[in-house]
C-alpha cells in the first residue's frame, strides 16, 4: 500500500543505534551530519499498511497504486526438521507492505516485502514502522523494526556517519558485519548489557538503486532476541527493489500461484530459530534401471554439483583446515534392499571402529533408517549420517551427510531440511 505521498523535500531520517535499558538514542539525520538524539513525538494519525478488512488507506485516497495492486499476502511452508510436523506449523501467511512510486521517486525507489502474521505497519512520518500486534513482552525494550529511505547517499556514507556517532563505551558487543549474497545488508548490531532486559539496536545499510539508501533499525530486548529479532531479520529478507518494469509487468492484482518463481521461500528452526531461507528445486533424472528420478530443494546459497549416479551438495564458504568436509550426497543402489544396505554398513570398519553410534528406525514423519558415526565429541569431530530409504523401484536411495560436532545444530539442521523435502518423480 502507499504508505506516504511523494515528496521532493528530504525530511527527517531517524535511525536507531544504541540504547542502554532503559533510555534509547537515535540518530537522526540532517543534512550531512549524523547526532544522537531523542526521536520526536509523532503527531501523524498512523495508518495501518494491510487489513484483512481491506485496503483501508487506498480506500482514503482513491487513484493510488499500492502494493495490494499488486502483490497477495503468501503462506510460507515451514520445514519441521525431523520433528513431528504437529510441534510446528505447516505454514505461516505474509502480507505485503511497502511502497509504490510514480514520477520523479528524488533518490527513492518502489518496493515490497513481506511481514508476518501477527505484526502490524504503519505509516511514522517518512518511516515504515513493523511492531508485534500484541508485544507481549517480558521487559522494557520495545519491539520494532522502522524503514527508511535517505535520497543522494551511499551505503559507505551511512555506515561511516552511523559509526562515528556511536559512543561504543554504552554497549557490552558490537558487531559489524559486512553485506552477502544470502542478506545484502550492512550490519551494525549493539548490545546494551547481558541481562535479559537489556536493549539490542541493530542498523540495517543497503542501496536503494536509485541514488539513495535504505536504513532500517530493528530493537529488541536481549532476552527475546530469538524471536522478534529473528523475524525482522526474515522480513528484510523478503525486501524487494521494484523498478517501474516491474510495476507495469504486475498491472492489477496476482495470484498466488505467480508468487511462486525460484528460488522460493521456506521456513526452517536453526537451533530453534526461525530462519526464512531461499530454496532452489534441483531434479535428477534415472538414467539406469532400478532408480527412480527424484526433486530435492536446497538452500539457493548451497552449491549443488550432479553426475549420472551422484547428487553432492557442499557449502559455499571456507572451513577451517583442521574440520571435516561438510557435504550431502545423495545416490541410489539398484537391486537391494534397505535391510541388505543397514547390515552392509554396520558391518563396515567405519561402523565398526567409530567412537560411537547410533541407529535410528524410520518413522511415518521421517521414512529414512538413520545411521550415525561419532569421531568423538569434541567441537572438531566429524559427524558421518546416513539414511537409507526404498526408491519404488527394486531399489535403495543412501543418503550421507559429513559435518563437524559443532556444526549438528546449524549445517546438520540445513541438511535434513533439504532431505526432507526429496520427493519421487512419476
Amino acid at each position: 500500500m502507499r504508505w506516504m505521498m511523494i515528496s521532493l523535500v528530504v525530511v527527517l531520517l531517524v535511525v536507531l543505534v544504541g540504547c542502554s535499558s532503559n533510555s534509547r538514542g537515535v540518530v537522526n539525520y540532517e543534512g550531512e551530519d549524523f547526532h544522537i538524539g531523542e526521536p520526536a513525538e509523532q503527531e501523524d494519525e498512523t495508518l495501518p499498511l494491510y487489513s484483512d478488512n481491506g485496503n483501508e488507506y487506498a480506500e482514503q485516497y482513491p487513484g493510488f497504486r499500492s502494493v495490494q495492486d499488486f502483490f497477495v499476502p503468501i503462506d510460507i511452508t515451514v520445514l519441521s526438521g525431523i520433528w513431528p510436523s504437529g510441534d510446528f506449523p505447516e505454514s505461516i501467511r505474509f502480507y505485503p507492505i511497502g511502497e509504490i512510486l510514480e514520477g520523479d521517486t528524488g533518490g527513492k525507489a518502489s518496493f515490497v516485502l513481506f511481514i508476518e502474521e501477527g505484526y502490524r505497519a504503519e505509516e511514522l512520518d517518512n518511516v515504515l514502522r513493523v511492531t508485534p500486534v500484541v508485544d507481549g513482552r517480558r521487559y522494557d525494550a520495545p519491539n520494532f523494526m522502522d524503514i527508511t529511505q535517505v535520497p543522494n547517499l551511499t551505503v559507505d556514507e551511512a555506515e561511516q556517519k552511523i559509526l562515528y556517532n556511536i559512543d561504543f563505551a554504552n554497549y557490552l558487543t558490537y558487531n559489524h558485519l559486512p553485506p552477502s549474497d544470502d542478506f545484502p545488508y550492512v550490519t551494525i548490531r549493539l548490545v546494551g548489557g547481558g541481562s535479559p532486559e537489556s536493549t539490542v539496536s541493530t542498523s540495517y545499510i543497503r542501496n536503494n538503486n536509485n541514488g539513495g539508501v535504505f536504513i532500517v533499525t530493528t530493537q529488541n530486548s536481549f532476552g527475546g532476541g530469538w524471536a522478534h529479532g529473528a523475524s525482522f531479520r526474515n522480513f528484510l529478507r523478503t525486501l524487494d527493489i521494484l523498478t517501474e518494469a516491474d510495476i507495469n509487468n504486475r498491472m492489477g492484482q496476482i495470484s498466488t500461484d505467480d508468487l511462486g518463481d525460484e528460488p522460493m521461500f521456506y521456513i526452517i528452526f536453526i537451533e530453534g530459530t526461525p530462519e526464512l531461507v531461499r530454496y532452489r528445486a534441483h531434479t535428477n533424472e534415472a538414467n539406469m534401471e532400478g532408480a527412480s528420478s527424484y526433486r530435492i530443494l536446497v538452500d539457493a546459497l548451497y552449491i549443488v554439483e550432479q553426475s549420472d549416479s551422484l547428487l553432492r551438495i557442499t557449502p559455499p564458504w571456507d572451513l577451517p583446515t583442521d574440520w571435516p568436509m561438510f557435504f550431502m550426497e545423495i545416490t541410489q543402489i539398484p537391486n537391494t534392499t534397505v535391510e541388505d544396505v543397514k547390515r552392509d554398513i554396520m558391518s563396515s570398519a567405519d561402523f565398526l571402529q567409530s567412537y560411537d553410534s547410533l541407529v535410528a528406525q524410520p518413522t511415518a514423519h521421517f521414512p529414512f533408517v538413520g545411521i550415525s558415526m561419532y569421531d568423538g565429541f569434541d567441537r572438531d569431530n566429524t559427524v558421518t549420517n546416513i539414511y537409507i530409504k526404498e526408491n519404488n523401484v527394486n531399489g535403495v536411495f543412501v543418503v550421507t551427510t559429513q559435518h563437524s560436532i559443532e556444526a549438528t545444530g546449524g549445517i546438520g539442521v540445513r541438511f535434513m531440511n533439504f532431505l526432507k523435502t526429496l520427493e519421487l518423480l512419476d
